[in-house]
């Protein structure tokens, strides 16, 4: 089931024509980083699809680096960033490469 949901996502972000990302970062219970991305598409018809796109564990800090090594790693997972129009977060000093 979860290769029919990664191949159906890669499907729509491939045939959009532009996307956004929504990052959110996170603390588990055992004191991890974690950074989730949501993704928002748009067609050549308008028609739109929000989808939640990965979570990853961030390597060792929830530093600007290390989120755009994930965020780079996920994208690469169903494209590139040639049709992303804007990456929105919640303007944390990690967010933002602080």
């Amino acid at each position: 089931m979860g290769n029919d949901v990664s191949a159906t996502l890669q499907d729509i972000i491939h045939k959009c024509e532009f996307y956004s990302l929504a990052l959110d970062g996170s603390i588990d219970i055992a004191d991890i980083s974690q950074l989730l991305t949501f993704v928002r598409t748009i067609n050549s018809d308008f028609k739109i699809h929000k989808e939640f796109l990965k979570l990853q564990a961030l390597e060792a800090s929830a530093k600007g680096t290390n989120i755009f090594r994930a965020l780079n790693s996920a994208i690469s997972q169903y494209g590139s960033f040639g049709k992303c129009s804007d990456i929105a977060t919640d303007g944390a000093k990690a967010m933002v490469g602080h």
